[in-house]
């Protein structure tokens, strides 16, 4: 690990799925905050944290990010449906849970997936814990879309 690189780099994980990894990164002197899903608490505060971001237009990506070719989202005319992190936000699903709790999830038709919404809503929720809250920062950049394309999606598959 290079120690000059790092500077004020946190890493936010899953810390049951990099136990391994925690350990070794730890060890070399990494800063590592676990994400705690406890019960569905940590989806349902990571679905309301991206929800609340992306209404009030408070995160942005650039066109394209996250984008992957992925040959199973082949459309009729051998075109590709676009597969980046915008239309993985589109596409999430909400699923409700008792004590008017929710999760958001991906399609089980193995073609959707929500990887980069995990790991863009932890880091945000991370990002807001460890800075005192949502005054204290702002992800932007002139250049980079902003998420008003996805905010009738989102609204329509979330809380009316």
């Amino acid at each position: 690990t290079n120690r000059a690189f790092r500077g004020n780099v946190v890493f936010c994980v899953d810390e049951y799925q990099m136990v391994g990894s925690i350990e070794k990164l730890k060890s070399e002197g990494v800063e590592i905050v676990a994400f705690e899903f406890g019960s569905g608490i940590g989806n349902f505060r990571m679905g309301i944290c991206l929800r609340q971001l992306i209404m009030n237009q408070r995160v942005r990506w650039y066109p394209g990010c996250g984008e992957i070719q992925n040959e199973q989202r082949k459309r009729a005319d051998g075109t590709l449906e676009r597969d980046d992190l915008s239309s993985e936000l589109a596409s999430l699903i909400i699923e409700p849970r008792s004590g008017g709790r929710w999760r958001f999830n991906h399609l089980q038709d193995g073609i959707h997936h929500d990887d980069r919404a995990y790991a863009l809503a932890s880091a945000c929720v991370t990002l807001i814990d460890l800075s005192g809250g949502f005054d204290a920062w702002e992800i932007s950049n002139g250049g980079w879309s902003d998420a008003r394309s996805l905010l009738g999606s989102l609204g329509s598959k979330t809380i009316d």
